[in-house]
């Protein structure tokens, strides 16, 4: 072998080696992108997740604030109906100190 098909021979294998790193190269690139799109979508969902918690907090609260209410609202009921019954027949006072006792340990309740 020639000097000349040496030379030709190490060209060839260094064209091959440039050719395979290009390749490489390539290959990698949408590997590259992928990896930083999902980074993004990680740290979005973690937000989202962060998000949700704080909704699921405000939620569990306002659900706490209508169960007040409501039982707010059916003890003020009560005491109406008392309130009637007493008007019209003068009796129900066992009812009226037992809604009396009622409102107070509700009104206690809220401002404690």
């Amino acid at each position: 072998m020639g000097l000349l098909e040496w030379i030709t021979y190490i060209g060839g294998i260094a064209g091959a080696i440039v050719t395979i790193t290009g390749l490489v190269v390539m290959a990698k690139k949408p590997f590259k992108l992928q990896t930083e799109r999902l980074g993004k979508l990680e740290g979005s969902m973690a937000e989202v997740k962060k998000d949700i918690g704080t909704i699921k907090n405000d939620l569990n609260h306002a659900f706490d604030k209508i169960r007040e209410t409501e039982a707010s609202n059916r003890t003020s009921d009560r005491a109406l109906l008392a309130l009637l019954n007493h008007a019209l027949d003068g009796n129900n006072k066992d009812e009226m100190e037992e809604v009396k006792r009622d409102l107070q340990q509700h009104i206690w309740k809220k401002e404690g």
